[in-house]
């Protein structure tokens, strides 16, 4: 089973029921092989009743509250993001998800763009598998010396125990953002996907850059950081164009 674990905080807590109502709505028919986890940060409340009945329409849901006390950038997101690979790791113990299986973090600020971007994702993730990667998302040439690859990303449910010394390196990180901290535990890992495009803290994209594969030939499934409606109206076009 996929897991898709959308994190939010009381800042961006609308934007976030906003993307699980179009995860959704774009999804034709139920499933039971993607589980929507709705991540609240400790201080926030939990996602509203008619989102979860809304998800639950077409996924298996699941709402999990964080609980380490941390606030601001880097280190709330970087308490978030960890809480929900402990979780993970506890599921997988009690045989929710099995090892290998795919876990996809995503913020508010992503948009996918296809109504078969978690097939095309899962796919994506099986080649990577196949090479005995763990991580799969955008790089950037940037933070420490060997890039790192974007926190929007797919890792290893199991990543926790898969990668020597993760733990350990996780409860050490101070002051530098999550993905890039731990970007060198990654490297040896990771499988560079174009599918997900990482628009981090871009105001405006025409839709030839959204369309503009992150690597590779493939138009991308997933948007990640623009801050305008810009990709929202692409995809609202794409997928549900007026008569």
């Amino acid at each position: 089973m996929m897991a898709v674990a959308l994190q939010f905080y009381s800042k961006d807590r609308d934007r976030a029921m906003r993307l699980a109502h179009w995860i959704t709505d774009i999804e034709k028919s139920p499933r039971s092989d993607v589980m929507i986890i709705l991540v609240n940060r400790f201080d926030c409340a939990k996602a509203d009743e008619e989102t979860v009945r809304k998800v639950s329409s077409k996924f298996p849901v699941m709402t999990f509250t964080t609980t380490t006390k941390q606030y601001g950038w880097p280190e709330g997101c970087n308490a978030m993001a960890f809480d929900v690979f402990r979780m993970i790791e506890d599921e997988v113990d009690i045989n929710v998800y099995q090892p290998g299986d795919p876990l996809l973090l995503i913020e508010p600020d992503c948009v996918p763009i296809s109504r078969t971007w978690l097939n095309d994702l899962t796919e994506e993730w099986q080649l990577a598998q196949a090479q005995q990667k763990c991580v799969m998302g955008a790089w950037r040439k940037s933070g420490p010396e060997c890039g790192h690859i974007n926190g929007n990303a797919i890792f290893d449910v199991d990543i926790t125990r898969k990668l020597p010394g993760l733990s350990d390196a996780m409860k050490a990180v101070r002051g530098t953002a999550w993905d890039a901290a731990l970007a060198p535990y990654f490297k040896g890992y990771w499988y560079f996907t174009g599918l997900i495009s990482n628009r981090w803290n871009e105001n405006t994209l025409t839709d030839e850059q959204i369309e503009t594969p992150w690597i590779g030939c493939r138009v991308p499934v997933l948007i990640h950081g623009c801050k305008s409606e810009d990709v929202w109206k692409y995809a609202q076009r794409k997928l549900f164009p007026p008569p």
